[in-house]
This record gives C-alpha cells, sequence and structure tokens, in this order.
C-alpha cells in the first residue's frame, strides 16, 4: 500500500500569463479587471430587462387610458398595479420618460425621443409631442432606449420666413 504522505514532485499547472516574476499587484488588478467585466455585462443585461418591463408598464397604462367598456373597479386594480410596477422600476433606477401631449419638443426631448412622424396642425407656433408611441428608457440616467413620437408641426405657409425652430415666423411687423 503507498504511503499517504508522501509528496509527489510533479509540477502543478500555470495560468498563461503568470509566473513567479508577475506582482501580486498586477494578479489582483487582473482579477478586479475581469470582475468589473462581468459586472458591466449582467449590468447590461439588467438594465434590458428592466427597459422591456418598463415598456410593459407603458402599454399598460395606455391601454388603461383608452380602454372603453372595462369595468371601473377591474381598471383602478390594473392602474394601481401599474403605477406599483412604475413606482418600484423608479426605485431600482429605471425611468420612464413620455412627454405628455401638447408638450414642446425640446432638445433635450430630441436626444431621448425619436420624430417618427409629424403631423402639421393649424395654430401651432413650435412643434410639440402628439403622441408618444414608445416612451424614452433611463437606466439609473443612461438612456438604455430611445423613444418615438409623433410630433405636431405648424403648417407651411409660403412666402414666410422661417426661424431657427424650422418653423414659419408668426410675429406680426
Amino acid at each position: 500500500m503507498a504511503n499517504p504522505f508522501d509528496v509527489s514532485d510533479t509540477p502543478r499547472p500555470v495560468l498563461p500569463g503568470v509566473s513567479p516574476d508577475v506582482p501580486l499587484v498586477t494578479l489582483a488588478w487582473r482579477a478586479l479587471h475581469a470582475h468589473h467585466q462581468r459586472l458591466a455585462v449582467d449590468a447590461d443585461r439588467h438594465g434590458d430587462a428592466l427597459a422591456e418591463v418598463a415598456m410593459c408598464v407603458f402599454r399598460l397604462g395606455r391601454v388603461l387610458a383608452g380602454a372603453p367598456g372595462n369595468p371601473a373597479d377591474s381598471s383602478d386594480g390594473l392602474a394601481a398595479l401599474a403605477s406599483a410596477v412604475a413606482t418600484s422600476l423608479r426605485s431600482v433606477g429605471v425611468e420612464i420618460v413620455a412627454p405628455a401631449a401638447g408638450t414642446p419638443y425640446s432638445s433635450e426631448h430630441m436626444e431621448l425621443i425619436d420624430n417618427v412622424s409629424q403631423v402639421r396642425a393649424a395654430g401651432t407656433s413650435v412643434p410639440s409631442v402628439e403622441e408618444v408611441i414608445e416612451p424614452a428608457i433611463l437606466y439609473h440616467g443612461a438612456l438604455v432606449r430611445t423613444g418615438k413620437a409623433v410630433i405636431r408641426v405648424p403648417e407651411y405657409r409660403e412666402n414666410e420666413p422661417v426661424t431657427e425652430s424650422g418653423c414659419n415666423d408668426t410675429r406680426s411687423e
């Protein structure tokens, strides 16, 4: 029977890029770097999942807002559920950006929400949101998903100067 206390002198496998000359600080930095890369991948997946939940909450809210014939108690319950989910999303850093109809389409909105269609309307002096198709989703302030909206723009009138915003100048002279 072999002696269980015998120590063999076979060399142990060494990881690539590691030798006895590599300082411990370098090894620690490599381990931390790999860990942070894994965390970044997990955060991206986490953000995408939360963005999808936020999109569902937005769609649920739209259905509730225009759902004729629903019993009041069921729509109230669904509205409360949508509100609770939205609150939960806000608590983990997810923000749903969906400007109300009539809100001016500002440069801040242009960064978050794409103009997918335009509706010309008389009496409109500046571009404004007509309808939000999909909201913008922010995760800890970073844009995760760009929104989409229909924008109300002023009617084009010939022989009138155009301002920087691309609208006819309606000031009287």
